[in-house]
């Protein structure tokens, strides 16, 4: 099975999953010790059990459901505040749209 395939179908083709994205992000993130800010581009080597393309994929459906939070991150906040943004704050994030 060609995982990258399926995940790239579920973030870019099959409509919208922002809870259940949120919530299994969070709980991957919890199960492995892990941290939104390792999800960045400045540490794509940290994350090589997900291809490129399928990341983009997820960070294009991620920004769509939770476009405030997005924005932010990439232009507000500051690298503290991205360190101590933790999996609570993230089950906490409300999708902002659905399609």
């Amino acid at each position: 099975m060609d995982w990258d395939c399926v995940l790239n179908y579920v973030f870019e083709e099959s409509g919208s999953h922002c809870e259940i994205m949120r919530d299994t992000t969070a709980d991957i993130i919890d199960t492995a010790h892990l941290s939104w800010e390792i999800l960045g581009d400045n540490v794509a080597e940290e994350r090589t059990w997900m291809q490129p393309e399928t990341f983009k994929a997820f960070e294009r459906h991620w920004a769509r459901c939770f476009p405030t939070f997005h924005n932010n991150w990439e232009n507000e906040m500051t690298q503290d505040e991205k360190h101590a943004f933790s999996t609570d704050d993230i089950r906490d994030l409300v999708p902002e749209e659905t399609w």
